[in-house]
């Protein structure tokens, strides 16, 4: 997302911005650090980028990729995730629960009501977090009311009763994803073209 937002930045010649980028667990491996000393995401993208920071020790990064990066629990295991195990297929399948937690915190706060369900501390880091050094700091919303007032690491702690792994039936969770899978090609298809009448106009 952040490459497709710079570029369409440079084809417009400056005259396009995005509004906003929420990275909901940015990738690590293969990812970052990019061979090309073009990371995928930066603060550059986009007029407002933020991040919630879900899997650091699995699937995600724990690279600073915005003006305001949230770590909910250190960005470590979520609540109602397994820890990671890898002896059979359903264990691998369960080992994503923490990455898969960034877009349901975002999407929660989607809710009328819920914007300001994740409060968040500035903090330098997660220890100072815990050991109350930060209690005193400028606070931020994690999700859809995130704002770019005060940038920084920013960090909570959550607790669920909520169990989010998965048995069997995920199987019937990827045949219904085919259809999401089918528009999100349609998706990719209307920006090419988009991006074909921007660089022929040039």
């Amino acid at each position: 997302m952040g490459i497709m937002a710079r570029e369409l930045y440079k084809l417009s010649m400056g005259k396009y911005k995005i509004k906003r980028i929420s990275g909901l667990d940015p990738a690590h491996y293969g990812f970052f650090p990019f061979p090309s000393h073009e990371n995928p995401l930066s603060p550059n993208d986009a007029e407002f980028v933020d991040a919630i920071h879900t899997d650091v020790n699995f699937i995600g990064t724990n690279y600073r990729v915005g003006h305001v990066d949230f770590y909910p629990n250190n960005g470590n295991l979520q609540p109602g995730c397994p820890q990671f195990k890898f002896n059979n297929y359903m264990q691998l399948v369960n080992s994503f629960c923490s990455h898969h937690q960034s877009w349901r915190y975002w999407a929660e706060t989607v809710k009328p009501g819920n914007e300001r369900i994740f409060p968040a501390v500035l903090c330098k880091d997660y220890k100072d977090f815990i050991d109350g050094k930060c209690n005193e700091n400028p606070i931020n919303f994690m999700g859809y009311e995130a704002t770019s007032s005060v940038p920084g690491a920013f960090y909570n702690e959550l607790r669920s009763n909520v169990n989010f792994t998965v048995d069997d039936s995920y199987y019937s969770y990827l045949a219904t994803s085919l259809n999401y899978r089918s528009d999100l090609v349609r998706i990719v298809k209307r920006l090419w073209q988009f991006y074909r009448r921007l660089t022929r106009k040039n």
